[in-house]
């Protein structure tokens, strides 16, 4: 497998005022969403992570909701959502 130093980069430009304020997402690196989109709400990923509540207190301090769901045996668990408003779990391991 190649370096990631050999695969091409695209600039990271912001998004312009006026393509934001059109609604647009796109940005120089090639990758857009879709004019329709709608953000996934029960299909997500789910992170593994240590220290949850470090993390809960870090994504609240940052402006993000972050919503406690049923309990799963043997994890503690929460979701945030992303800025697209997709849904994400993360999940510590009791024990």
């Amino acid at each position: 497998m190649p370096a990631c130093s050999q695969f091409p980069r695209w600039p990271n430009r912001p998004i312009s005022r006026s393509a934001a304020a059109a609604g647009s997402r796109r940005r120089a690196s090639g990758f857009s969403i879709e004019k329709d989109f709608l953000p996934a709400r029960k299909a997500h990923p789910a992170f593994i992570v240590d220290e949850l509540f470090v993390l809960i207190a870090r994504l609240q301090a940052a402006g993000f909701d972050v919503v406690e769901d049923e309990p799963l045996a043997g994890f503690v668990r929460r979701y945030v959502s992303d800025p697209f408003g997709n849904r994400i779990e993360l999940m510590q391991p009791i024990g």
